[in-house]
């Protein structure tokens, strides 16, 4: 045992720790179970507030401490007191209750513990607040405390994932995904390992898997499909399956994608995994262009999220809700609009490392491009959309660039977008940037082949005169009306939207 676990047993019996053994194993609902009928005592307090803390429920892991500190009346640097509020702290910046938690790290005194190696959760859970008040290098500092040669290996796993996040905050997913998997490992070699902890790390890998392509971090997950998921880890195995799914759809397997999105569907009962479930589906309608089955599936997934109380929110939750957005701005601005306001207002329970950085704010900005482009305000959807690329070209979320090169593409007619997504193509034949690409680099005489006579002879009047619609209806002895239904049918031909992208797209043809 650790020495969390050795610290406790001073008044624990021995059903706290089987409370922890069972936490352990991803039984949380077990664990909480077996604390119920003991007294209140130190020990029972940490132990508890330790398994609701990585249980999401931060609120009750606060409440639960500030009890135990105001009735137990623990001495002044006794590490049981130290530890209960450096656990209280990590709960409250968490929440959000910045001031609160700083307060309670400031009344700890880690030079009292003489040599911080050897109190190593406690060491953790202020690293863990530092983090969550994005205090980087504090916390970067505290965790050079967590020994390699450290006993209690869970400890050292989950000091591994928190260092991931901290690289992930300055943009070095790389390195996040080398010590994600590095804390994997060292938990395939315990006996009893944190499952909880395990069932994070898969999430956090299967997530990369699909937004950067990284193979190593696919074969990751995919390397632990008999993975012992409980019942209380099905947020967790939903949020592996989905994100493996989407990763087997960019490589061009729809066939498992979709088996695996019906599998996440069938395990994750609740309305927010419903409401993700849906609009995974709609993503894969979308991308084969099944207009119909997107606005059902954005019907069901508006339905889930309505019965979704979003004031426990995580950042990842929220999420979706930004991705209901971008998928809705094609058929319906006015909802997707909805859902980026909802997603706005909704408090941010930090728990997957999103709000450390700019993904985040790119995923938003790529919605808001979407929604501006359904209202025809190009301009600045535009901006929005090369903010956005930006901000995942520096974190390597190579399909992301890839889908924002082909919105860019579509505003704006510049066939310099072409070659972001060729890139992405080469990599990734099977994909449907692969196939959108080949359909673009296609797009040339062939399409012009496909006009009739007199939309030929408008294109010309259009590119070599620069006749406005009047000019062409007095040239072609024809009504003003019926070049706009002719010049609609060439845009629709060339997927552009105006008679600035068309040119740009002849000119491009003719390099």
């Amino acid at each position: 045992m650790s020495w969390m676990w050795a610290l406790v047993q001073r008044d624990a019996p021995g059903r706290i720790l089987d409370a922890y053994r069972a936490f352990l194993r991803g039984e949380r609902t077990e664990a909480l179970d077996a604390l119920k009928y003991e007294p209140f005592t130190p020990a029972r307090a940490i132990v508890e507030a330790h398994i609701l803390y990585w249980n999401r429920q931060r609120r009750e892991s606060a409440i639960v401490l500030a009890n135990s500190l105001r009735v137990a009346r623990l001495a002044p640097g006794d590490p049981r007191e130290a530890l209960a509020r450096a656990m209280q702290a990590a709960s409250l910046a968490s929440l959000g209750e910045t001031a609160s938690a700083t307060e309670l790290l400031q009344s700890i005194d880690l030079s009292a513990y003489h040599d911080a190696s050897e109190y190593p959760e406690l060491v953790f859970y202020l690293s863990l607040s530092a983090w969550a008040l994005k205090r980087y290098e504090e916390a970067a500092l505290l965790l050079n405390f967590i020994s390699r040669d450290e006993p209690d290996r869970n400890i050292y796993a989950r000091g591994l994932v928190l260092q991931g996040w901290l690289h992930a905050a300055s943009g070095n997913i790389d390195a996040q995904i080398e010590l994600t998997i590095a804390a994997l490992r060292v938990l395939d070699g315990l006996d009893e390992p944190d499952l909880g902890v395990a069932a994070m790390a898969l999430r956090i890998l299967a997530a990369l898997a699909r937004d950067r392509l990284d193979r190593e971090s696919l074969d990751a997950v995919i390397s632990r499909a008999s993975f012992p998921w409980t019942a209380d880890l099905a947020l967790e195995r939903f949020q592996v399956m989905r994100m493996t799914a989407w990763a087997y759809a960019m490589h061009g397997d729809y066939i498992r994608a979709g088996g695996q999105l019906n599998e996440a569907c069938r395990v994750g009962p609740s309305p927010y995994m419903q409401m993700v479930s849906h609009l995974d589906r709609c993503w894969l309608a979308q991308i084969s262009r099944e207009d119909l089955h997107v606005r059902l599936e954005l019907r069901e997934a508006e339905w889930c999220a309505s019965q979704i109380n979003w004031n426990d929110a995580a950042d990842e939750e929220v999420g979706a809700l930004i991705l209901a957005a971008e998928l809705a701005a094609p058929v319906d601005p006015s909802k997707a609009q909805s859902f980026l306001d909802q997603a706005q207002e909704t408090p941010l329970l930090q728990s997957a490392g999103f709000a450390h950085d700019q993904r985040l704010r790119a995923f938003r900005l790529t919605a808001e491009s979407a929604v501006l482009k359904a209202r025809g305000q190009r301009r600045i959807a535009i901006l929005r959309a090369k903010e956005a690329l930006d901000i995942f070209a520096s974190v390597g979320y190579r399909w992301r660039v890839a889908n924002l090169a082909l919105s860019l593409h579509e505003m704006t007619g510049e066939s310099s977008w072409l070659d972001i997504i060729e890139s992405v193509s080469a990599a990734y034949p099977r994909s449907f940037i692969a196939a959108e690409h080949e359909r673009l680099s296609t797009t040339g005489r062939s399409t012009i082949e496909t006009l009739t006579n007199r939309q030929r002879e408008i294109v010309l009047l259009i590119r070599n005169e620069g006749l406005s619609n009047d000019g062409i209806a007095r040239r072609l002895v024809m009504s003003a009306n019926t070049v706009r239904i002719h010049k609609q049918k060439i845009f629709r031909a060339f997927r552009v939207s105006n008679e600035f992208q068309l040119l740009a797209k002849l000119n491009s043809l003719a390099s």
